[in-house]
């Protein structure tokens, strides 16, 4: 489940059946469940939406591969709950490419082939959910006894940056949807967390961010 308790937000839409929630069990999720009650309580207790940058903080006693590896895949799960909503509406007619507006246009990496490659945004955006998935799945990244390898926080890197294009593909394309459903409010909740966590933990660049500065803006 995403980091909100009780009905989703965003309604009763779903993403494609092809993309699923991540509820990953094994013997060290005590663990996670608890970092992220822990992340959970803090937003309670914070209260104020311009107070969340204190609930992402690393708690002390906590390991930071930990913390990370929770807030990543719950990040996963709230993004794919968003996209449920509006993924009706972004099809290859309407999103023959994966963009945020004129200026930004983001391409696939077809590793196969050695280039990268344009598709549309719900292919774009499917592959990337698919991705990440396999990345959290992996047990050698994503650590189910605690001790983490070197690719872990590179991969994480990776994945939160590829999200991040999924939230402004959504901003630039899909808000008068969001909109229309008196969605804005948790959209922008959503990704002002998000944005608190990858920026406190300095795992986006400044340039990769700049599609959505002026959204950011509003923020600090």
């Amino acid at each position: 489940m995403p980091f909100w308790d009780g009905p989703n937000p965003f309604g009763k839409k779903k993403p494609p059946v092809t993309l699923k929630l991540n509820k990953r069990r094994h013997k060290y999720d005590s663990v996670q469940a608890h970092l992220k009650n822990m992340l959970k309580g803090e937003l309670l207790r914070v209260g104020d939406d311009a107070n969340m940058r204190e609930a992402v903080q690393l708690k002390e006693g906590v390991v930071l591969e930990e913390w990370l590896s929770m807030n990543v895949i719950e990040a996963h799960n709230t993004l794919l709950l968003i996209y449920g909503f509006i993924c009706e509406d972004c099809t290859k007619e309407t999103c023959p490419i994966m963009n945020a507006g004129n200026k930004y246009h983001y391409l696939w990496p077809n590793e196969k082939e050695g280039k990268a490659e344009s598709l549309s945004a719900p292919v774009y955006i499917e592959k990337l959910f698919g991705w990440v998935a396999s990345q959290i799945d992996d047990e050698s990244v994503f650590a189910t006894n605690g001790v983490y390898s070197k690719a872990f926080i590179p991969t994480v890197k990776k994945i939160v940056s590829r999200m991040f294009r999924v939230y402004a593909h959504i901003y630039y394309e899909h808000l008068d949807a969001i909109r229309s459903n008196n969605a804005r409010q948790h959209l922008d909740k959503c990704f002002r967390l998000f944005y608190y966590f990858v920026d406190t933990f300095k795992l986006i660049s400044e340039k990769e961010l700049v599609p959505l500065q002026p959204l950011i803006d509003q923020l600090s």
